[in-house]
C-alpha cells in the first residue's frame, strides 16, 4: 500500500511539473515576442503588455525580500536591464515551479483524504 501512495505523489508531482514547464515555454515564448515587437513597435499597448508580463516575477522577487536590492543595485549601475531581465526569467522559472510542486502536492493530500473518507463508506 505505501509504493501505491508514493506513486500517485509521484504522479501529482509529475504531472504538475509538466504542466508547469509548458506554461513556461509559453510565458517566456510570449515575453521574447512581447520584447522584439517592442524594439519595432513600440506602442503603448504593446508597454502595457509588457508590465502585465512583468507583474509575476516582481511578485516572486517580491516574496523572496529580492526586488528591493535588485532596483537598488539597478540605480546603482551595478547590473544591466539585460541581467534584470535574467533574473526575472528565473523567477518565473522558479514561481512556476514552486506553484506546480504546492499544487500537486495538494492534489495528492486531497486524493487521501478523499480515499480516507470512501473508505469508511
Amino acid at each position: 500500500m505505501a509504493s501505491l501512495q508514493q506513486a500517485s505523489v509521484v504522479h501529482f508531482l509529475s504531472t504538475g511539473i509538466r504542466n508547469a514547464a509548458w506554461l513556461l515555454c509559453g510565458y517566456w515564448v510570449v515575453a521574447i515576442v512581447m520584447e522584439l515587437v517592442s524594439w519595432c513597435w513600440p506602442s503603448p499597448g504593446v508597454m502595457i503588455g509588457i508590465r502585465v508580463l512583468e507583474h509575476f516575477p516582481e511578485k516572486v522577487l517580491h516574496i523572496l525580500r529580492l526586488l528591493a536590492p535588485l532596483k537598488e543595485a539597478l540605480l546603482d549601475g551595478e547590473v544591466s536591464v539585460v541581467q534584470v531581465r535574467l533574473v526575472y526569467g528565473a523567477a518565473v522559472l522558479f514561481g512556476f515551479m514552486a506553484l506546480s510542486i504546492c499544487t500537486g502536492f495538494c492534489l495528492w493530500l486531497f486524493q487521501r483524504v478523499l480515499r480516507y473518507w470512501a473508505s469508511k463508506y
